[in-house]
């Protein structure tokens, strides 16, 4: 074949079910090193110790722990169907063994999972990419033959917690990187240079634990979760020319044991102990065996060649003397084509034809036995950060160039290849290289505090390709969406009034609604079929005010005759005119995003405009009397926001939350053919609540202890007018005559931790504040009036706060105790407990400090 024929450009289709793929891994994005009880990884210790270019470290990388809708966001944009990333053990398992486990770090990765796949994203989960909790290090890291078992343990809690949405594992990303510049060179985290011994022993160890891993999920968790595991092989590519030697160094060594007979390969063993003959005063190698029983163990515990590929080389022999390595011990030497395109990093060169050959060798070499697909689970390029990092056109062609080898080999080799994964979603920590390497389709500004991203040309380039299933040349046509709902509601029994002021239905309707509820929230869901709309008008958004032959409008006059604030035009504008296929992917991210809860945000960036939500449901109403009940579009609705509101526009996002549900109550609650009278039924509970440190007062009566509310009020500036809880209501006697006048049947308060328990704790009950209670219950009772009892209402004894509260684990028993003292003494007459009330504003002060002031 000649290079003209091995270079040609294959114009087809993947397979309709193809998975395409972008990857970040842990410890590269994360950032949040410390935060929710981390334990420290090596690549922590690693960037710590000033090892990492420019003394950088991933203390903070692209702060993924607290931006996993951002991220998911960008997946969305870029229309990927898979999702690939690594779970950090040290986050999970602080010291690397089960009983030090981290609930926080468990939750953070079952948000990112729930979040993906709510996005219609399948998720790929690497168990270890290099991040390995450095207590497990300090043991001897991977050269330690315990750490098979604690990583079979890792694994066991991974496939337990994650596997009912996780249905591929990876047990290992790029094995052989973390041997050879892990344990090797020492380039590496944990920065071990032994290539004699430790190197060996690390690839037996995580050969071994891979095995254990994929025997845990196949035994316990594939009938049930019916998921596949499978190590990431990071083979450095080769010349089909080249030494199997080099073969055996690069892939065989990891391969071969899985695939073919639970051994190394034998060229492999053959050269290693030719060697040790060779060089009896230095020996350059130590390669520990398998026993029959670890032989048996490993071979075919596979469900999937996981190939990581970036680059390819050619190989010569040589006499590689008693030098330690591949390439001594080998008897190699690997180099490159001076025509190869280069890329930032010194290793990466682009031969994209490699691939192809690599693909069909390792079908023919590993695939013949146990056939399985293969998984191209890495390939990218970085560019270096300079210049104009965002139009990435190097990365385009070498992208284009390895996507179709891997088609070609799909299309006129017959290799069965089922996913490609680019390289990674964004910028990130790429380890000693700092953030001087940039790998992603995403720009990250590091130098900003919310880390923004911004799509590169490159993440363009990819969802066309996503979108186009491949190369194949598509059709032109023109899509008609069907229409829905078309048949017309007017009702023209209605006649429209003459003036607004007229509107005699939505005056009656609406003008005695009080300030509550106007703003009531309304709980619903729209009628199957309504559109959801996005716009944007010509003249802001397009720019290109005289390109192609376009005339002047009136605003092209208007702001260049410097009528704007700042001298500000349309001529560039948002360079829609040029950037179609960019705002085509915004389009994308859009689909299917989650709205968060925020406080009430009346006013707008825009002086003298307010946002009054509940304005648009009167309108609603009154366009229905006035025009005779017409269909109606909303066709345009949103907010301004000031300029330094970037990413967390959360003051908009509770607009459009308000404005939607005005939106769905006009629709849901308007509709005349739609009130509803009756009653509730015979055994609705009506109730009213109160909570104990904001009615009891008597805060030093009979032995009660110090609350945290009790040091915040009477700590100055806290509380507005310097008011406290010393005193509040403080009579039991007129709530129950209160309570009895309001006719409700159940009545729910809250007992007050440190009234009961002073110090929090058990050691100590305080039986006249118990006593307090059973008063409470007496008079609930002789008023036929069921009680609701409130176990905590924010009122933490201060005790427990001054050793962290509850950021303090031993807590958990704490409350126990004291819930179990409850239930004892107040069980018999209480049939209804509630454990916490808003747990959630407990944990998000910054929120109760918004709703006090507006309450306030």
């Amino acid at each position: 074949m000649t290079s003209t024929e091995r270079d040609a450009f294959l114009n087809e289709s993947f397979p309709v079910d193809f998975q395409w793929a972008s990857s970040s891994e842990s410890f590269k994005v994360e950032g949040g090193w410390a935060e929710d009880g981390k334990g420290e990884s090596i690549w922590d210790r690693f960037g710590h110790d000033g090892l990492a270019f420019a003394n950088q470290t991933a203390d903070l990388a692209c702060d993924s722990y607290y931006k996993v809708d951002y991220d998911v966001y960008l997946l969305r944009g870029l229309h990927v169907n898979t999702y690939q990333f690594s779970i950090s053990w040290a986050r999970i398992f602080p010291s690397g063994h089960r009983g030090s486990q981290s609930e926080k770090g468990a939750l953070y990765y079952d948000k990112l999972i729930n979040a993906l796949i709510d996005s219609g994203i399948q998720p790929v989960v690497t168990l270890y990419h290099w991040d390995l909790p450095q207590a497990l290090q300090d043991c001897g890291g991977w050269t330690n033959a315990s750490i098979v078992e604690a990583f079979k343990d890792y694994a066991d809690f991974c496939f337990s917690r994650f596997g009912d949405r996780v249905k591929t594992w990876n047990t290992f990303s790029s094995p052989w990187v973390v041997s050879h510049a892990g344990y090797g060179t020492g380039e590496h985290a944990p920065g071990v240079k032994d290539y004699v011994v430790a190197s060996y022993q690390a690839t037996h160890n995580m050969i071994k634990s891979h095995a254990e891993a994929w025997h845990v999920y196949n035994e316990k968790y594939r009938k049930t979760q019916g998921g596949r595991a499978e190590p990431v092989d990071p083979s450095r590519p080769e010349d089909i020319a080249a030494a199997d030697r080099y073969l055996q160094f690069m892939l065989g060594w990891f391969a071969h044991p899985i695939f073919v007979d639970g051994d190394y390969p034998a060229a492999f063993k053959t050269q290693i102990e030719q060697k040790r003959n060779e060089c009896p005063l230095s020996e350059p190698a130590r390669l520990p065996v398998f026993t029959a029983e670890e032989r048996k163990r490993i071979h075919g515990t596979a469900d999937f060649f996981g190939l990581n590929h970036y680059t390819s080389r050619l190989v010569n022999n040589s006499v590689g003397g008693c030098t330690p390595g591949p390439q001594g011990v080998g008897n190699f030497q690997s180099h490159v084509d001076p025509s190869w395109s280069s890329t930032a990093s010194d290793w990466i060169y682009s031969a994209p034809w490699g691939l192809r050959r690599l693909l069909n060798y390792i079908s023919t070499e590993y695939l013949n036995i146990i056939k399985v697909p293969i998984h191209i689970t890495g390939n990218g390029m970085p560019t270096e950060h300079i210049g104009d990092s965002l139009n990435d056109v190097s990365r385009i062609d070498y992208m284009k160039s390895y996507i179709n080898e891997a088609l070609k080999a799909i299309h006129l080799d017959g290799v069965n290849v089922q996913r490609f994964t680019v390289q990674s979603l964004m910028d990130v920590f790429e380890g000693p290289q700092g953030y001087s390497d940039r790998f992603g389709l995403h720009h990250v500004n590091f130098d900003l505090p919310d880390w923004p991203r911004t799509p590169k040309q490159s993440a363009y380039f990819y969802s066309s390709v996503i979108k186009n299933n491949g190369f194949a040349a598509k059709k032109l046509f023109f899509y008609a969406p069907e229409l829905k709902n078309t048949e017309s509601k007017q009702n023209t029994s209605i006649p429209p009034s003459t003036v607004p002021s007229q509107a005699r239905v939505v005056w009656r309707k609406f003008s005695s609604q009080t300030n509550f509820q106007r703003k009531l929230y309304h709980h619903g869901t729209f009628p199957q079929g309504f559109s959801w709309g996005v716009s944007s008008s010509a003249y802001q958004i397009e720019g290109g005010w005289n390109a192609d032959g376009k005339g002047p409008s009136v605003w092209d006059t208007f702001t260049q005759n410097g009528s704007i604030p700042d001298n500000a035009n349309g001529d560039v504008a948002c360079d829609s005119y040029h950037r179609l296929e960019e705002d085509f992917y915004m389009l994308r991210a859009l689909k299917d995003l989650s709205e968060a809860e925020e406080s009430d945000s009346p006013t707008t960036a825009i002086s003298k405009q307010r946002a009054v939500a509940w304005g648009l449901r009167r309108l609603l109403n009154w366009i229905k009397e006035e025009y005779g009940d017409p269909e109606i579009y909303i066709t345009e609705n949103g907010v301004a926001t000031d300029i330094t509101t970037t990413v967390d526009d959360i003051d908009r996002v509770f607009y459009y939350k308000t404005y939607v549900d005005e939106a769905l109550k006009a629709h849901n609650l308007d509709d005349d053919e739609k009130i509803l009278y009756g009653e509730f039924p015979k055994t609705f509970n009506w109730s009213t609540a109160s909570a104990s440190y904001q009615i009891e007062g008597s805060w030093r009566a009979d032995g009660k202890g110090l609350s945290i509310w009790d040091k915040f009020a009477h700590t100055p500036l806290k509380v507005s007018n310097s008011d406290n809880g010393d005193i509040s209501c403080d009579r039991i006697d007129k709530d129950v005559e209160v309570l009895k006048k309001l006719k409700v049947t159940h009545y729910r308060f809250s007992v007050s931790w440190p009234r009961v328990l002073p110090d929090g704790t058990t050691n100590h009950v305080n039986e006249a504040g118990v006593n307090y209670y059973h008063r409470l219950l007496d008079a609930l009772e002789a008023a036929n009036i069921q009680p609701q009892l409130t176990l905590y209402h924010w009122d933490l004894p201060l005790a427990l706060q001054k050793v962290e509260g509850w950021e303090n684990e031993t807590i958990v028993q704490r409350f126990r105790g004291y819930a179990d003292l409850l239930f004892s003494r107040f069980g018999r007459r209480v049939k209804f407990w509630i454990t916490l009330n808003e747990p959630y504003i407990v944990a998000n002060l910054r929120i109760w400090y918004i709703c006090s002031r507006y309450f306030q």
